[in-house]
């Protein structure tokens, strides 16, 4: 029970993937989050010979997905050690009279939540 856990949120964007890359060359269990790129994550980790992955769905907008994703990761790894928030919706350039006020929130509500 001294192996440490590290949780990824967003772990399957760029950023994410590599952290966890990174973190699990340490000898660390990585759980990664995803939201809509679960075939991209798993083909990602299917190419790293790291083979100390979990995965886990998670909407950041969704209170109980939260709590789900959570409580699944403590439920099979009784603990977290680490956390890294790698989560960051596509921004869509353009010019600011046009933002979208549920965009802006949406942003404010991934980064801040």
């Amino acid at each position: 029970m001294n192996e440490k856990i590290a949780l990824i949120i967003g772990g399957s964007g760029d950023i994410g993937l590599e952290t966890a890359k990174s973190i699990a060359k340490q000898g660390i269990r990585v759980c990664l989050t995803f939201n809509k790129n679960e075939l991209k994550l798993k083909r990602e980790l299917s190419k790293s010979n790291l083979g100390n992955y979990f995965t886990y769905k998670m909407d950041l907008i969704d209170d109980h997905s939260i709590k789900d994703a959570i409580s699944r990761i403590i439920q099979e790894h009784h603990k977290i050690d680490i956390v890294v928030h790698c989560v960051s919706p596509q921004i869509t350039n353009q010019h600011i009279l046009d933002l979208n006020c549920e965009e802006f929130q949406e942003q404010i509500d991934v980064q801040v939540k």
